[in-house]
């Protein structure tokens, strides 16, 4: 039996790969079309995927196919296929509906009104009603936290010659308040040689400007608190990356027992989450990944 190659120590083929479209304001997933023809891989396939859909209820048909768009009323927009990938858009939703009317709170003046100094709660200053609409967002997460796992070990190398980069493991489970949304993975040891550059401290203002627009497109930005808590950097050398979005100390961070080193090599290793309540948080996490993604090739490639 061959033995399996992990990407924390050594460079393995590429499975899949995220990107972040500025323009746009969406993430592509693109997975390699090794995958995408093996039956083993095709979510289609899988064993117990009514069991799997139970699990994520009211989020209306689901499409397993990689020829079609894929996931909960086909959320994940197929592209086609490039440079030997399949590409799939997911477009960043937005979540605060706008309802055209003024706010009752504030009677359309976007003021406290008993403290006029201060924005009004309730409308976030707009002075106009908005509404909470969270269903488009899940439909997304929970596609995604069902396809992640589903390819997150595909049991044999693609022909890829680009090595992969990062694993994502993610949860969807709506309406079940705290803890709803995690997100974790695995750095690979080709990622470390990029993150390994970067100083101790230093920020990462590509990383932060994608997520900014992701959380801005969800739930529009209109106080600066909020754009001053979109971190993203090397909190210890060499490599450790952290990301810091809204909310209750939200973020993602390496592991407890992440080791950035294994003797004197570099080596990849495993990041998890803190406090992932919604879609908000961790659509705007994955965008800053896959952001991170574009820096990372764009810095391998130059090296070689």
């Amino acid at each position: 039996m061959k033995d399996i190659r992990m990407i924390a120590d050594e460079d393995v083929p590429c499975w899949y790969e995220l990107s972040w479209d500025k323009e746009q304001i969406g993430i592509i997933l693109r997975i390699y079309q090794d995958i995408v023809k093996s039956e083993r891989c095709m979510v289609e396939k899988h064993p117990h995927l009514d069991q799997v859909l139970e699990v994520h209820p009211g989020l209306g048909e689901f499409q397993p196919s990689y020829n079609d768009d894929f996931g909960f009323e086909g959320r994940l927009l197929r592209l086609g296929e490039r440079d030997g990938f399949v590409e799939f858009f997911i477009k960043i939703p937005a979540v605060s509906i706008s309802l055209g009317v003024s706010c009752k709170s504030c009677s359309g003046t976007g003021k406290d009104l008993h403290h006029l100094d201060m924005d009004c709660h309730a409308c976030d200053g707009t002075g106009i009603e908005s509404k909470y609409d969270w269903r488009e967002a899940f439909q997304i997460t929970s596609s995604l936290a069902i396809l992640f796992q589903h390819i997150r070990y595909p049991g044999f190398e693609t022909t890829c010659l680009l090595p992969q980069l990062m694993l994502v493991a993610t949860m969807s489970r709506v309406n079940a308040g705290m803890h709803a949304c995690g997100i974790g993975g695995e750095y690979s040891l080709a990622l470390m040689r990029y993150l390994s550059e970067i100083p101790e401290n230093h920020r990462l203002p590509y990383v932060e400007e994608a997520m900014t627009k992701a959380w801005d497109r969800m739930l529009t930005i209109r106080d600066e608190l909020y754009c001053n808590r979109m971190h993203a950097y090397i909190q210890t050398s060499p490599g450790g990356f952290t990301i810091d979005v809204p909310g209750n100390a939200c973020g993602i961070y390496p592991s407890s027992s992440a080791n950035f080193k294994r003797g004197e090599q570099l080596s990849g290793y495993d990041f998890t989450c803190h406090n992932t309540d919604t879609p908000a948080q961790q659509l705007t996490m994955l965008a800053g990944l896959a952001a991170l993604h574009d820096g990372a090739r764009l810095y391998l490639s130059k090296k070689t």
